[in-house]
């Protein structure tokens, strides 16, 4: 019986020997450590982790926009599918503000429409982004102004030159765009404005009947049977599957072949 006490206390002093202290994190320990500090009470930890958090001003060296310079178009960069949020917050923190019409001039998301069949007789107004994951400002770039838009939660960073400080890589100092760049993007000045104007600026298109669009498509529909007249396919018969972007989607027939092809009408 001694024996037996004696081998069972030998083999518990062997385990006790080789059990990890509370101090070394094991490997499960550490991702729970790591899972719960992830968890964060704010209701906006979903954009956190995108915003330009702290002064940068000054850290960045920003050259100010003299008031003879007037305002320049420069971008932010936002998550791709959230322009509109953002353009929304910009444009309530601005009036919060009150930035005069001299530093704060507009902001925009150019945007456009397109009409796309949907089955047979449905017809559904697309509305896109032109240019996914930027929102286009019109301002003076001064202290106030910058450090106002770049503290928004869904701002990730000015487009501009890159900046480091040391070993420490910085955030992009903002560069205004130059007048041959401002015309290649379509949609900043006259023909967003009367977008907005026509259409109200949390347009998305879910009630528009697109009846304007639907005049580039005149005397075409989908399933009918239609003869191309032009290009590679002179001559080929096809029956039109899709109406989109202003071009039809014709499915052909040629040599034991079935293909699609887009065509303008």
């Amino acid at each position: 019986m001694n024996h037996f006490l004696i081998k069972c206390f030998s083999l518990l002093a062997a385990a006790n020997a080789f059990q990890l202290p509370s101090s070394i994190p094991t490997r499960h320990s550490s991702l729970s450590k790591t899972a719960s500090v992830g968890i964060s009470t704010s209701s906006n930890s979903a954009f956190s982790a995108t915003a330009l958090h702290g002064k940068l001003w000054k850290r960045l060296e920003i050259e100010e926009d003299g008031p003879e310079d007037g305002t320049s178009w420069y971008l932010i960069n936002c998550i791709a599918g959230v322009e509109k949020d953002l353009l929304n917050q910009i444009r309530y923190v601005c009036e919060q503000k009150n930035f005069p019409i001299t530093d704060v001039e507009k902001f925009v998301v150019p945007t456009e429409r397109h009409l796309r069949s949907h089955g047979d007789k449905k017809k559904v107004v697309d509305v896109k982004v032109r240019y996914p994951g930027y929102v286009f400002c019109k301002i003076r770039l001064i202290e106030d102004v910058y450090e106002t838009l770049q503290e928004l939660e869904l701002a990730r960073s000015w487009m501009g030159t890159v900046n480091k400080k040391g070993h420490k890589k910085l955030p992009p100092a903002p560069l205004p765009l130059n007048d041959d760049e401002v015309k290649k993007f379509k949609g900043l000045e006259e023909a967003q404005e009367l977008f907005e104007d026509m259409f109200g600026n949390d347009y998305s298109g879910r009630s528009d009947t697109g009846a304007d669009l639907l005049a580039q498509y005149e005397g075409y529909d989908v399933g009918q049977m239609v003869k191309i007249l032009r290009g590679n396919f002179d001559g080929e018969d096809g029956t039109i599957r899709r109406l989109k972007g202003g071009q039809l989607m014709v499915r052909l027939f040629t040599y034991g072949q079935v293909f699609d092809e887009w065509f303008d009408p």
